[in-house]
């Protein structure tokens, strides 16, 4: 038996969604929306462009700007806890730090090392 499922088009994965949005011009203030397919369900991810930050990580100190994932299920914002994220602020877009709220308290993930790409291709 084979199960299909309508998607939008130009829908993204969770991974995808986070190499995707990296490419995509970034203006504080401005909301994105992307489509999102998991576990058999569509989903809306908004991301809100909030500010840019330098933020301190193990692997140094980077000019970041701090984005917030929403996620927008069947026209309502789910409340699953604040994701915020911060990528480089050029070209490469690395994320260095996240932040998210959970029942207990919350996570936070740090950069805690950054390879340059000539040395790591030897």
């Amino acid at each position: 038996m084979t199960d299909t499922s309508e998607v939008p088009p130009m829908v993204q994965d969770p991974l995808s969604v986070v190499y995707f949005f990296r490419t995509l011009p970034l203006e504080i203030g401005k909301d994105i929306s992307m489509d999102v397919y998991d576990g058999n369900k569509n989903w809306t991810l908004v991301i809100q462009v909030l500010k840019k930050e330098k933020v301190w990580t193990p692997a140094g100190t980077f000019n970041t700007i701090k984005i917030k994932a929403l996620i927008k299920y069947e026209g309502l914002f789910v409340n699953k806890g604040d994701v915020l994220v911060w990528f480089t602020d050029d070209a490469s877009r690395i994320p260095v730090m996240m932040e998210s709220k959970i029942k207990i308290g919350h996570v936070t993930a740090m950069l805690i090392e950054k390879q340059d790409q000539i040395n790591s291709q030897r």
